[in-house]
């Protein structure tokens, strides 16, 4: 089973970063507070933050099905150590001190460009 957001044409659609972390992994972890610990530190707010100051978040208490349907050797795989989280927020670093501030339609670059590699 697949599952899609679908945006009705000239709708606003915004980008999002999805965190996501193992449950039976971090027994007693707190969604919340790591999420807060997340955005404490000034750098990773300018990803998370639109120009506004706005910080939008999305909860939910399992993954997408996809995700869950997958054993849990393979999410350690591909989730369990976020290098993926860490290349995409460093090519993002990487824009914008080459290009200055990020734009929507540069972030949006920036992401079809870490997604072609």
């Amino acid at each position: 089973m697949h599952c899609y957001e679908v945006i009705p044409e000239g709708a606003v659609c915004k980008l999002y970063f999805d965190l996501e972390f193992h449950k039976p992994s971090n027994n007693g972890a707190d969604g919340e507070t790591m999420v807060s610990s997340l955005i404490q530190d000034e750098e990773d707010q300018a990803y998370l933050m639109d120009d506004t100051g706005n910080i939008e978040l999305s909860q939910t208490p399992n993954q997408a099905p996809e995700s869950t349907a997958c054993p849990e050797e393979a999410m350690a795989d591909v989730w369990g150590d976020g290098q993926d989280d860490r290349d995409y927020l460093e090519s993002l670093d990487d824009f914008e001190q080459n290009n200055g501030d990020i734009s929507d339609q540069l972030l949006l670059k920036c992401m079809a460009d870490f997604e072609s590699h």
